[in-house]
């Protein structure tokens, strides 16, 4: 048989209603219901219950023997619940003024609770994706999320989510810690199966392994888990688009646009693909798009620059370098992606060259077909060779 689960949640105040119900898919026809109201407060409790009552009853119904792991039931001050909800919810906006918010909550909701682990899991979650989207201290950042991780592991070591922020805090220091980051990525999806981030981000491991097949595996298991994660559809559509897989890769990323029209990320990817389709109008377009949208991230700046440059904007170009090169404060591969576009093959090399010890910093590269031209060239591949782990 197969069978579904619904649900339903409804907040008055400091009340909580909850409806679930089990499902028979094949003949639509339920098989189980129940209401509970609760506290806030009892939320944690009031997850358990749920947990143990729907794997009773699926059990019962379907002949399943399995038993959910116990859940801690510590009582949840409903205002650091909602402080942490609101954290979420900028740090799913994955813009460097969103992350700052979502730091801002997450901070105000360990000193009201400074034994809530989950919120030092969610703080280490903003530390650790924070160099990605802003020009902060790469390594401040990842001191910061370490430290919130290990927190949140120290009062709760059941937390999938500490664990997978640990697993990326090791990921950033690929040449050391590369294993390590395998462990806690393992760890968290045994903790979880159905953490959509665990699964996200192990993908990004399996990508720096070379291992894209899976990593696309991993981010179509993410999705599944979470249809409506912007950035999800985002990263599965730009590792397609690497993969020479276009039409599924564009399908992914007008996805998320959908679900967050002012995530700049895949408008930058739906133009590098308009440019290999030989798009050049629209390639520019989608570059201005993505770039008005997050003008503050790295990444944004680069993809844009390269576009501008294929695309015979050469000024802009030119423009966007110099905004980069103001930005970054450390080694970066991004100033690369514009002179590879401005046909200045040496000042990528060199530029990739002040890169080869920086964890990630070249390995990464296959995430962009933009470098697919120095293949042949037998600096680029020694350079890539050498940053291998």
């Amino acid at each position: 048989m197969e069978a579904i689960v619904e649900g339903a949640v409804v907040r008055s105040g400091d009340r909580v209603s909850v409806t679930v119900q089990l499902i028979d898919a094949r003949e639509d026809r339920h098989l189980w219901a129940q209401r509970y109201d609760r506290s806030v407060n009892d939320l944690l409790a009031t997850e358990a219950e749920l947990s143990q009552e729907i794997a009773a009853q699926v059990s019962g119904t379907l002949g399943g023997g399995h038993s959910p792991n116990a859940v801690r039931t510590n009582a949840v001050d409903p205002d650091v619940y909602d402080l942490c909800l609101l954290g979420r919810y900028f740090w799913n906006k994955r813009t460097e003024a969103g992350l700052a918010r979502a730091i801002d909550y997450f901070q105000q909701a360990v000193q009201r609770d400074p034994n809530y682990a989950p919120a030092y899991a969610d703080l280490a979650n903003v530390y650790v994706i924070l160099p990605s989207y802003g020009s902060v201290d790469r390594e401040d950042s990842f001191t910061k999320a370490r430290r919130a991780a290990t927190r949140a592991i120290q009062l709760d070591d059941s937390l999938a989510e500490a664990h997978t922020a640990l697993a990326m805090v090791a990921l950033n220091h690929w040449q050391a810690e590369s294993r390590l980051a395998e462990r806690e990525f393992h760890r968290a999806l045994e903790l979880n199966p159905n953490y959509a981030t665990a699964h996200h981000w192990y993908s990004f491991y399996l990508v720096l392994s070379d291992r894209t097949h899976e990593a696309l595996a991993e981010l179509e298991r993410a999705r599944d888990l979470d249809p409506l994660s912007a950035i999800i559809n985002a990263d599965e559509g730009q590792l397609l688009y690497a993969s020479g897989r276009f039409e599924e890769a564009k399908a992914r990323l007008r996805q998320a646009i959908e679900l967050m029209p002012d995530l700049g990320q895949p408008h930058e990817t739906l133009g590098l693909i308009d440019l290999e389709e030989g798009n050049i109008a629209d390639a520019a377009r989608e570059a201005r798009t993505g770039l008005e949208l997050d003008s503050d991230n790295p990444r944004t700046i680069a993809e844009a620059g390269y576009l501008m440059a294929r695309t015979g904007r050469t000024a802009e170009a030119v423009t966007l370098l110099a905004d980069l090169n103001r930005r970054i404060r450390e080694p970066s591969a991004f100033p690369a992606f514009i002179y590879m576009g401005l046909g200045e093959r040496d000042r990528v090399l060199d530029v990739l060259r002040q890169n080869v010890k920086v964890d990630g910093g070249l390995q990464a590269l296959h995430q962009w077909r933009i470098f697919n031209p120095l293949q042949s060239d037998l600096r680029y591949r020694q350079l890539v060779g050498g940053a291998q782990p």
